[in-house]
């Protein structure tokens, strides 16, 4: 693992911990409140974190995924709240969130990746390495941290 892949593991760690400080402080009516004009709330985004960090990084290296079947299919790009027959529970969303990267880190430094499929992200970003996706995902979770914030600022 690169300097720059575990200066990136470091900085979603503690991307994480803040978002968990915020989530901790809403009360549970908040997290699936969709204001006017958006298509997301925030369970769909903490959600969304966890299941992107593994689509960029294991399903691009051809290798199972960690996250469930249920949450790939609720949180994946795309998704959207008024697509679900049912939504996931918040408690079982959050302790994915929580604990996704620890098999991420421990994967990576056992050099679980070799083959890496290149892959064209939506803001035009070319991830050729799992490195690079790594990277690039400490932009999306920071992205999608801030959507949370926003969010509960309107809902929280």
């Amino acid at each position: 693992m690169t300097d720059a892949t575990a200066f990136a593991l470091d900085a979603l760690d503690q991307t994480r911990r803040t978002a968990g400080d915020l989530l901790d402080r809403l009360p549970e009516a908040a997290w699936t409140a969709v204001p006017e004009g958006f298509r997301n709330h925030i369970l769909w985004n903490v959600g969304h974190i966890a299941v992107t960090a593994d689509l960029l990084t294991y399903g691009l290296s051809g290798l199972a995924l960690p996250s469930p079947d249920w949450a790939v299919a609720a949180f994946r790009k795309g998704t959207a709240p008024a697509d679900w027959a049912a939504p996931p529970s918040i408690a079982d969303t959050r302790a994915l969130f929580d604990t996704s990267l620890a098999p991420l880190r421990a994967d990576l430094e056992a050099g679980a990746f070799s083959d890496f499929l290149t892959y064209r992200t939506t803001p035009g970003v070319v991830l050729a390495s799992v490195e690079d996706a790594v990277q690039f995902n400490l932009f999306h979770e920071g992205l999608h941290t801030g959507t949370i914030a926003m969010l509960a600022a309107l809902v929280g």
